[in-house]
């Protein structure tokens, strides 16, 4: 197979009153599906490495940017309520049914709500670096403001702290976020303290999320608190669970320097709960 026999296509779902950018990554005679969410400040372009990987082993996949992130609509990094990212995720499989969804960070804390919410089929996750828990730590000022901020100015920016060099060991994709004009590197109240508030019930609650799970969790993770991360797994009532640990590696594993290696875990992962490899129509 070769590159031009991979169809890249751009779309816009519209949904509540936003418009949901998706890019979709089709080979000629896919086995199965996957659908991809990214985290905050993050956008599905940026996993096209992954994507085009996969559609090299017959994968197709689907991502989406969520509402106020990437090329979608709204307000950057601003939503009304924080189930709206819940919104997000149910237009996409929708639109999308696959057998697999993937998540990275922020967004495998939108999954993991779906689920224990009851807005997800019954599906395979893979969650990567997980944001159960805020690692960096936190200047309570910015908290204390937040909270002020939460109603009279919800959409304020400000910044996340979160610096290209800790989110990957490979120098040049770290430069390449740093160039990436469509890489939020603010927050807003309104989405901080609903995150904050939807890991609380995301932890709470891990032994009610019961569908089979992949958690991939980077060890020198700053950003997502690894030891949060490996509790949810451990507490999780999923009778179908594998738990990977890459030690050194940072926040995106996907753009990590041992990207290919992850890939392959992934796709070893799909391969085992694929009863039969069919041809899916794209």
């Amino acid at each position: 197979m070769t590159a031009d026999d991979i169809a890249i296509s751009h779309e816009v779902m519209n949904y509540d009153r936003v418009r949901i950018h998706r890019l979709t990554v089709t080979p000629p005679s896919p086995w199965t599906r996957l659908a991809f969410f990214p985290g905050y400040g993050d956008h599905a372009m940026r996993y096209l490495r992954f994507f085009n990987w996969m559609a090299q082993r017959n994968v197709a996949c689907s991502a989406i940017d969520f509402r106020g992130h990437g090329v979608s609509t709204g307000r950057r990094g601003f939503i009304r309520r924080w189930d709206e990212y819940l919104d997000d995720v149910t237009a996409l499989l929708n639109l999308w049914p696959a057998p697999f969804v993937v998540a990275h960070s922020h967004g495998a804390l939108v999954v993991a709500m779906a689920a224990l919410r009851g807005r997800l089929p019954q599906i395979n996750c893979v969650f990567s670096a997980p944001y159960f828990k805020l690692k960096i730590p936190l200047n309570p000022m910015i908290q204390t403001l937040a909270q002020l901020s939460y109603r009279i100015a919800p959409a304020y920016h400000f910044k996340s702290g979160v610096r290209p060099e800790i989110l990957t060991r490979d120098a040049e994709l770290a430069e390449e976020t740093r160039r990436d004009p469509l890489c939020l590197g603010v927050a807003t109240p309104r989405w901080f303290l609903g995150a904050q508030r939807a890991q609380n019930e995301v932890v709470r609650r891990a032994a009610e999320f019961s569908l089979p799970l992949l958690m991939l969790i980077p060890a020198a993770d700053q950003i997502a608190d690894p030891a949060v991360a490996e509790d949810f797994f451990r507490r999780a009532a999923s009778p179908d669970k594998i738990l990977k640990i890459y030690p050194d590696h940072q926040h995106e594993l996907f753009r990590e320097l041992t990207r290919e290696k992850i890939y392959e875990d992934i796709r070893q992962w799909m391969l085992a709960r694929t009863p039969q490899k069919t041809t899916l129509a794209s």
